[in-house]
């Protein structure tokens, strides 16, 4: 990604309070399992996810993945929902502040 991106993507994770940044571009939301610096790092695209539950006995997440052609995947994951969600949710978050920009711009492009 480039600078402009890397530098919107801070302060829109900034704005809704998660030091953790993911990728967003409006529906499509590329999101990291944990902290970037982690080694055990994965990113996933949070918009192919169907569900996910917590596995409690060794704190994994288990995810339902949409794939082509109506499969389903079922991935597990080396971190805790405590981790897990708030990544996610700052990533909604993110993404429905850059839909509002789109059409608030678009909007003032055809309409002004």
């Amino acid at each position: 990604m480039g600078v402009v991106q890397e530098y919107e993507m801070e302060v829109h994770f900034a704005k809704v309070g998660c030091q953790t940044r993911g990728y967003v571009a409006g529906h499509h939301r590329l999101v990291p399992t944990c902290g970037s610096s982690n080694e055990q790092v994965i990113y996933y695209m949070v918009h192919l996810m169907e569900d996910t539950s917590e596995l409690e006995s060794d704190k994994r997440v288990e995810m339902i993945m949409n794939g082509r052609e109506g499969d389903k995947y079922h991935i597990q994951i080396a971190t805790s929902e405590r981790t897990f969600r708030p990544i996610v949710s700052a990533a909604d978050e993110v993404a429905k502040e850059q839909l509002s920009l789109f059409k608030y711009w678009m909007y003032r492009l055809c309409c002004s």
